[in-house]
């Protein structure tokens, strides 16, 4: 049995897949593991699985015959490991040479933690706050979505969201940390469950991080390890599809662990956010009228994020359907 399964989710991401995997080989990484890809039916699949077994010929590929979520996927990888702890890395990621081990002996030398992730930064160098950060509630989501929180971010009442008050090159305790590099134990995994497969992208890692805590466990973000990412290379030219998809995703976190009433004022708290948005947004001439509108309309349950009959995201508006 090995000691540590890699497990990674594709969907058109076959070139930085191959970089990601190309940085995990050349880690050091002195315990035993495999690396495990569940393909989310990638177009082309044939030929993507192919490509990646010539190039790559131990690896264990699970081909999806339909897109199943990110959620759902992982949940596939693993019924598949065979290792002792899970480390779930998105495949636009690139891994620092120490990260893996680093993550690990810190998963082995504190025993109460439950899911421990990396310091994340982007290619430019500058850091990605979501890698530790709080849960998200309805004043986070105001401070957020008015952008005081990314006015302010020093104001520890302001900037409380993302922790942007703090610098994030310290292992410290989090609520929450992010789902593109994060590790657990396997027997943990089994007493929790798997990732909640209705989220169908974004939130799931949240959740996650929120019933490991209501077992007694404590999610750490790792400064000792560091990755690179790219940040949704699947989803390149779909901005506001994703952007959608994202507030679907809160929305379902909030009406499952906060309750019904919290679920309705963060819809009344995006309309009346981006309808005010949308005024000036039309007398300004932005490029972000679009995104504005789907929002608005989306709060008075007018668009809405589905999926068609092979799994693959769209949003369906007064009943046109736009990819």
């Amino acid at each position: 049995m090995n000691e540590l399964s890699i497990i990674l989710v594709n969907y058109n991401t076959t070139e930085d897949m191959i970089e990601c995997i190309r940085s995990i080989l050349q880690s050091e990484i002195k315990m035993s593991y495999e690396i495990i890809v569940v393909d989310n039916d990638s177009k082309n699949q044939e030929a993507v699985v192919s490509q990646i077994k010539s190039v790559f010929p131990k690896l264990k590929i699970i081909a999806n015959k339909k897109n199943v979520g990110f959620a759902a996927a992982n949940n596939i990888g693993i019924k598949y490991a065979q290792g002792k702890v899970l480390f779930f890395l998105n495949p636009d990621i690139i891994v620092d040479k120490k990260a893996i081990a680093n993550l690990y002996d810190f998963l082995k030398n504190h025993p109460e933690a439950g899911l421990v992730g990396p310091l994340t930064i982007d290619s430019n160098g500058k850091v990605d706050y979501y890698c530790g950060r709080a849960f998200p509630n309805l004043i986070n989501e105001i401070l957020h979505h008015s952008g005081l929180s990314k006015s302010f971010p020093q104001n520890r009442f302001l900037g409380q969201g993302l922790m942007t008050y703090w610098d994030h090159t310290t292992t410290k305790e989090v609520e929450a940390i992010q789902g593109s590099a994060m590790m657990a134990r396997m027997d943990d995994i089994l007493k929790i469950g798997g990732m909640d497969e209705s989220f169908f992208l974004f939130c799931e890692d949240t959740d996650w991080c929120y019933r490991f805590r209501k077992i007694g466990k404590k999610n750490y973000l790792c400064a000792d390890a560091l990755v690179v990412h790219k940040r949704h290379a699947s989803a390149r030219g779909k901005e506001n599809l994703i952007y959608t998809i994202g507030i679907t995703s809160i929305y379902k976190f909030i009406l499952k662990h906060y309750g019904r009433l919290s679920a309705i004022i963060y819809r009344i708290i995006i309309f009346c956010i981006y309808l005010v948005k949308l005024i000036f947004c039309i007398f300004s001439s932005s490029q972000k009228c679009k995104l504005f509108v789907l929002f608005v309309l989306w709060s008075l349950g007018i668009s809405k994020f589905v999926r068609n009959s092979r799994g693959h995201p769209i949003l369906k508006v007064a009943g046109c359907r736009f990819t």
